[in-house]
């Protein structure tokens, strides 16, 4: 058995954060596709067109959320030291 896609640290400002995304979050689908792991869940999101929103189903603590989230559309700014 596999492990849906775990949210790590959410970048402040980004798209995830806006979409309310949170550390933790479990991915458990993509625009209603469920995805066995992170692998699966990071690779559906890169298909999609930058600009574009998708619907996250997420797992967080014992509940279920669905999170719009829009996604980027140019590369993301470095992050200062």
């Amino acid at each position: 058995m596999t492990t849906p896609g775990a949210a790590h640290p959410v970048r402040a400002g980004s798209p995830a954060q806006a979409g309310g995304l949170r550390a933790g979050d479990r991915i458990l689908a993509v625009d209603g596709n469920l995805v066995p792991d992170a692998r699966v869940a990071v690779a559906a999101v890169r298909s999609r067109r930058p600009g574009s929103t998708i619907v996250l189903t997420v797992g967080r603590g014992s509940g279920r959320l669905r999170l719009s989230v829009r996604l980027a559309t140019g590369l993301p700014r470095p992050v200062p030291r």
